[in-house]
């Protein structure tokens, strides 16, 4: 879990459940997916609207945009620690610091 917040225009905090596809970690830019809360309740720009993955087939999943980082993540030294803890200091960063220019909802 990770708290953030509601949206761009709400400071009030939500508590959302992640789950993060390491499959490819750490040669390619992991992938982070809202769990709870449901789609229909997040307002957070920066969160796909629900789907399914090859992740969890069988769960709806809203993918998080990560927007250019996949770009900054490749070019990370090949440290495995340092670029998980900087993967989930960035998905921390967008949970609480909602970015309105993100087309993802």
């Amino acid at each position: 879990s990770m708290v953030g917040v509601r949206s761009s225009g709400s400071n009030s905090q939500v508590r959302y459940q992640v789950l993060i596809d390491f499959r490819g970690f750490p040669s390619s830019t992991p992938k982070a997916y809202i769990r709870s809360p449901r789609s229909s309740d997040i307002r957070h720009c920066n969160i796909h609207r629900s789907d399914r993955y090859a992740i969890a087939p069988n769960i709806d999943l809203c993918q998080v945009c990560i927007g250019s980082y996949a770009r900054d993540f490749g070019s990370l030294p090949e440290d495995r620690v340092m670029r998980l803890g900087c993967y989930l200091n960035q998905i921390q960063y967008i949970l609480s610091n909602p970015n309105p220019k993100s087309k993802a909802r």
